[in-house]
């Protein structure tokens, strides 16, 4: 299989090398679905800021989910929605 930006996945292996090529922008990803969750709405640009420090937060942890909630939770910006 070919993906739209050229790089070609043929088994689990090459899929696992390709999502850790793209580790960041999947794990911020992830955070976005979960504070878009939290919050009631679809994350925005406006919102880049607050995926952006919870992933940085949640680094020294290995970025676990439960760290992730956490600091999502606690962040002032899920307090203000």
């Amino acid at each position: 299989m070919k993906l739209s930006d050229g790089r070609k996945v043929q088994d689990m292996k090459s899929l696992k090398a390709v999502m850790l090529e793209d580790k960041a922008r999947i794990l911020k990803g992830i955070i976005g679905k979960l504070i878009s969750y939290g919050i009631g709405r679809e994350t925005t640009i406006a919102d880049r800021p607050y995926i952006d420090e919870v992933y940085t937060k949640i680094q020294p942890q290995e970025y676990s989910l439960r760290a992730a909630i956490q600091e999502i939770i606690l962040h002032p910006e899920f307090v203000k929605k």
